[in-house]
């Protein structure tokens, strides 16, 4: 998992929620507002549309092989998976435990 990716109608706000008030780093990256938190391995990506409906929009997936998805939200989670093409899967070091 990647993240979240979300639309909202003002940058002005989604700068204020996501960086001023929650303290995430945000980023330009791809016409979308980037935020991370260097505790979470995680994004959130912002779509701006002052026309569109807010909220979330899909959970961002990648992986070393191809997944097949579909447009629709995954049966039993109500949820859109979109998978990112060319992103390596994201490697996470063994756990010591």
């Amino acid at each position: 998992v990647v993240g979240l990716r979300m639309r909202a109608r003002s940058a002005e706000r989604v700068r204020a929620q996501w960086g001023s008030l929650l303290e995430g780093a945000g980023a330009e990256e791809d016409g979308l507002l980037v935020y991370r938190w260097p505790e979470s391995p995680l994004r959130l990506a912002i779509e701006i549309d002052p026309a569109a409906e807010e909220g979330p929009a899909c959970i961002e997936v990648t992986g070393p092989r191809a997944l097949d998805l579909g447009p629709a939200p995954q049966p039993g989670l109500g949820a859109v998976f979109t998978a990112l093409p060319g992103r390596p899967a994201a490697r996470r070091p063994p756990s010591s435990s």
